[in-house]
């Protein structure tokens, strides 16, 4: 419970006491892999430089006897942490050993799931579209349908609309969104990835109203999460939709100023300077004095 509720400490000091009273119990290796989900949520959101910490957490969990236990979702868990972290090819190496070694057990589906968008991810949409089509539950050709729980019928329709997203088809993005909501209602609210795609798909739709919903609710449901600054960002965008400019400039100021490093703050920069250089009719200076005034203007941001 501590675990799910973002309870970290709580989590710790529970998991810890349980292995120090209870050496050799079967329960070992659920709970060092607990201490190694919990140690890799910390690193991701500090964005620490030691991303190997983690990964050597989950390999003490990897090397408690079997019995009992499910080694598959050791190596999803390793595959999905070195993804967020940004070690793509790496991720889904280990995601395809689970779907070598374990091609019968319960993370198959998951790892391909977060293959796919990990591919996704890094534009190669074809591929994802691939995956995609193998594992749709929905297919004529797919006899044996992999996608069979609630949960993981969820899972696709979200990812699959995503895509339809990033290739431009948003109506049909649409109609997997709203497959998906007359499933669940309140998936969106418990999952901040869904949650958080919704409201990028308001703001591509232009639905001000809506998407600001969705975002003011993404950082009052998840305000550690890594993509809260992109958030800010986007509200800050929906400020200027509506003719607040200079409100919307201030947004902006913020998001670099309370997030640096992070992608809002990185394209909160470049929609400044766009606002400074490139608003209204084409400008009359030459390229290179455009380019040599927006970065004088990065450096005062």
């Amino acid at each position: 419970m501590n675990f799910r509720s973002e309870h970290n400490q709580r989590a710790k000091k529970a998991l810890k006491g349980l292995l120090a009273s209870h050496p050799r119990s079967v329960l070992r290796g659920p709970a060092l892999l607990l201490l190694a989900r919990i140690s890799a949520r910390e690193a991701i959101r500090s964005d620490s430089r030691d991303f190997k910490a983690p990964l050597d957490q989950f390999r003490e969990a990897m090397e408690v006897p079997p019995a009992g236990w499910d080694r598959g979702e050791i190596l999803y868990r390793m595959g999905q942490y070195l993804i967020r972290r940004r070690f793509g090819v790496e991720g889904r190496g280990l995601l395809d050993q689970v779907i070598s070694r374990y091609p019968g057990g319960p993370w198959v589906f998951r790892s391909k799931i977060l293959m796919a968008n990990s591919l996704r991810e890094e534009g190669h949409l074809a591929q994802a579209d691939g995956i995609l089509k193998e594992l749709d539950p929905t297919g004529p050709d797919h006899p044996k349908r992999l996608a069979t729980t609630k949960e993981e019928i969820l899972r696709f329709d979200y990812l699959a609309g995503n895509l339809l997203m990033d290739e431009g088809r948003f109506q049909e993005a649409q109609d997997r969104f709203l497959q998906a909501f007359k499933i669940s209602s309140d998936y969106p609210y418990r999952h901040p990835d869904v949650l958080f795609l919704l409201g990028r798909y308001a703001y591509s739709m232009k639905h001000n109203r809506r998407s600001a919903h969705l975002f003011r609710t993404f950082l009052r449901l998840y305000p550690g999460d890594m993509r809260s600054s992109d958030s800010e960002y986007y509200l800050a965008r929906i400020a200027g939709r509506r003719g607040q400019a200079s409100h919307e400039m201030a947004r902006l100021r913020e998001v670099i100023t309370d997030n640096p490093g992070t992608t809002g703050s990185h394209l909160a920069q470049i929609r400044l300077i766009r606002m400074a250089f490139f608003t209204g009719k084409k400008s009359p200076l030459p390229l290179s004095e455009l380019q040599h005034r927006a970065l004088s203007h990065l450096a005062l941001i």
